[in-house]
């Protein structure tokens, strides 16, 4: 009894054909499956997951900010100024995922 993997493995040995592909047909850029490859290269990625990593953080601190203001001007409000708490820890604890995954992002791709 064959298992999936050899079954993949066989597959994948066996498709060294060319493939017809949408829009012509398959050159040095397609995989041996046909389909067309991908030019996505490490530092593309970490380009796009640093720019979304900045714009989190961005927002984070925004957050930190308004709710410092809520608090100053919450008039000796507790409700208000309990509220503006909770808004400040929790963006600072969203910052702190912010930073911690973009640490582990930088080590994956730069150590891979």
């Amino acid at each position: 009894m064959i298992s999936l993997i050899s079954r993949i493995n066989l597959f994948a040995a066996e498709a060294n054909t060319s493939v017809n592909v949408p829009g012509g047909t398959c050159d040095s850029s397609c995989s041996k499956t046909g389909l067309p490859g991908n030019n996505i290269s490490n530092g593309t990625i970490s380009g796009l997951i640093e720019i979304a990593l900045g714009i989190i953080g961005l927002v984070a601190v925004l957050f930190i900010v308004i709710a410092a203001l809520q608090l100053i001007t919450s008039g000796g409000n507790p409700e208000s100024a309990k509220k503006a708490r909770e808004t400040i820890i929790y963006a600072i604890v969203g910052l702190a995922i912010v930073v911690s995954a973009e640490t582990i992002v930088f080590l994956f791709l730069n150590h891979l």
